[in-house]
């Protein structure tokens, strides 16, 4: 099986796991094994620049439950 070379380049930001902030690889390639790169509290400054930058979800769980109750309230109100 032929080693292909990863770079920091590849990685993508996956979130926060409890307080660790967890890169990886793109998930849209099923041949490559899934692989994290965590760092416990703050991302290292030598490695920051390096790394994509930790960037918070763009809605979060609560903001979800929010839109879902919008949505529910608008298909409730539009069928009376």
């Amino acid at each position: 099986m032929a080693q292909r070379r990863l770079f920091f380049d590849d990685l993508v930001y996956r979130g926060k796991e409890g307080d660790s902030h967890v890169f990886g690889l793109e998930d849209g390639i099923k041949d490559r094994p899934k692989w994290k790169l965590g760092f416990k509290d703050e991302v290292p400054a030598e490695l920051a620049a390096i790394l994509p930058r930790a960037k918070p979800p763009l809605l979060s769980n609560v903001g979800m439950l929010i839109i879902a109750f919008l949505c529910l309230a608008i298909v409730y109100f539009a069928a009376s």
